[in-house]
């Protein structure tokens, strides 16, 4: 292979990864980002207030950003790279969190810092995600669907610090619990393989969990939860 060769390799296996790094919209101090212009102004407007007072009354910080797409970059990656240059919550707390939202990827993600894992567990961050997906983005229905993720995402965090935001919609997810009967001996053996799969869960640094609708079952399927309100 000669130089020229060479050289044209290497361009091709690096410039995807350069070009991630144009891919970046800016943090205008607004806590919705609609970059991709599919939230309804009244929608924008109605969580930009709820949204500031759930900062000045728990400190914790929440925002909302769209985009067309992410030109490549790997979902995670994309969400990842914004939550940390955006510097989400208070300084030494890491009390912030991202609600993301890809057009042509169709995929959806919140993510979580260190300080709101409490309020945010990890299950509930999945299945909300997926059941708004479900519920909402695979009938193209964006701008209502962000208001509901939002709306009970903040609600959560709120509740968790003991506060009500003024005049939000009273909306609360909970993920529902399968009943039925099953052996004691099978629920002894799960209960504790449960607990290990949590605990190896949390030492992760960032989980890699978000949602993606349209074009299949693997959506609905995956689903448990109701919106409450």
């Amino acid at each position: 292979m000669d130089v020229k060769s060479g050289l044209a390799v290497v361009l091709l296996l690096f410039l995807p990864a350069l070009s991630w790094g144009e891919v970046f919209v800016p943090d205008p101090g607004t806590y919705v980002v609609d970059d991709a212009g599919i939230i309804d102004p009244g929608t924008e407007q109605q969580l930009e207030g709820w949204l500031r007072e759930l900062e000045q009354k728990t400190t914790a910080q929440l925002k909302v950003l769209t985009v067309e797409s992410t030109q490549g970059e790997p979902f995670f990656s994309f969400v990842q790279r914004h939550a940390e240059a955006w510097k989400l919550g208070r300084k030494g707390q890491d009390n912030g969190a991202l609600i993301a939202l890809a057009l042509k990827e169709r995929k959806v993600r919140i993510h979580t810092g260190y300080g709101l894992e409490g309020a945010l567990p990890d299950s509930w961050v999945g299945s909300v995600s997926r059941a708004v997906a479900s519920q909402f983005f695979k009938q193209a229905q964006y701008s209502q669907g962000l208001f509901q993720l939002a709306i009970v995402t903040a609600n959560q965090i709120a509740d968790a610090q003991r506060v009500t935001l003024t005049g939000i919609p009273q909306h609360r997810y909970r993920p529902s619990r399968g009943g039925g009967g099953g052996g004691s001996v099978l629920g002894s053996l799960l209960v504790p393989l449960f607990f290990l799969f949590m605990l190896f869960s949390n030492m992760r640094r960032r989980r890699r969990h978000y949602s993606t609708w349209g074009g299949g079952g693997m959506v609905g399927g995956m689903v448990g939860g109701m919106l409450l309100g």
